[in-house]
């Protein structure tokens, strides 16, 4: 440690705190936070730094969406180039494709690949996934075969919406058969340590960080969202959902690789908030 910055004493009380915290994580793994014995130093750190806790949301993402599309049905949803949808338009395109993933047998945490190009198709499928009470695997359109393969194997993924997506003639909700830690959607990491790992992100994690997010950037349906991270990335659903729950305008740009001339020319364009 920095001798100049600290002296023994203190770095023998913060081994000992870690030690006592390390110890108690392990052996009483489901301690909330507030309940683990944290120094005194670190927990007024810790109350300075943090917002409070917030309620867990009554609801989950998916319903919120779909209660959001039944208050302001005409909307838009999201915009890409000149073309828009409402909020009534893709919660009909949703459910559509969510029943057709049903009668294909997706049910409860089912894995299903996602391989499509930023646009309406892709915030389609994630949504009709969730409906069904799948669970989405994004792929990037520009990952090699190979790593595909090795995804969809190691995820046991039941099916891949790849290009054109299917659809039935039902477009009621499908009725809601989830519960909090059931998986929302598994992100694999890049691999450069090794073979690509899959992380599944429960429902609950999904919800809350959608309500967080909501709530630091106050969004409303004023608001327009600019959605440029690759959906194989966290970020993306850090942008889909919390626009999408609140009512606002989800802007999808019309081009593939993001360069800082893209990025301004859309926030102009479509007044991104």
């Amino acid at each position: 440690y920095r001798t100049d910055l600290f002296d023994a004493v203190t770095i023998d009380r913060l081994i000992q705190g870690c030690r006592t915290l390390l110890a108690t994580v392990a052996t009483a793994p489901d301690t909330p936070l507030s309940a683990l014995p944290l120094p005194a130093e670190e927990i007024q750190t810790l109350r300075r730094l943090g917002t409070g806790e917030l309620p867990a949301p009554a609801r989950d993402t998916i319903t919120q969406f779909e209660d959001q599309a039944h208050r302001t049905p005409d909307a838009i949803a999201l915009r890409t180039g000149d073309t828009t949808l409402t909020y009534a338009e893709l919660n009909t395109r949703a459910n559509r494709l969510a029943w057709w993933l049903h009668d294909h047998g997706v049910t409860t945490e089912t894995p299903v690949a996602v391989r499509q190009t930023r646009g309406p198709d892709m915030i389609t499928a994630v949504l009709a996934i969730l409906k069904a009470g799948g669970a989405y695997i994004p792929i990037d359109p520009a990952w090699p075969t190979e790593r595909l393969d090795h995804i969809r194997t190691d995820a046991g993924a039941h099916l891949l919406l790849d290009g054109p997506l299917p659809t039935t003639d039902r477009d009621d909700n499908p009725p809601p058969h989830h519960h909090d830690q059931q998986l929302a959607y598994i992100i694999y990491t890049s691999g450069s340590t090794g073979r690509p790992k899959g992380v599944g992100i429960p429902r609950t994690a999904l919800t809350a960080h959608t309500t967080r997010i909501r709530r630091r950037f106050a969004l409303g349906p004023t608001d327009r969202v600019l959605q440029f991270a690759a959906l194989a990335f966290d970020a993306s659903a850090e942008q889909i959902f919390p626009a999408l729950t609140c009512g606002a305008t989800l802007v999808l740009p019309d081009h593939g690789l993001i360069t800082p001339t893209h990025l301004l020319t859309d926030l102009n364009h479509h007044h991104v908030t």
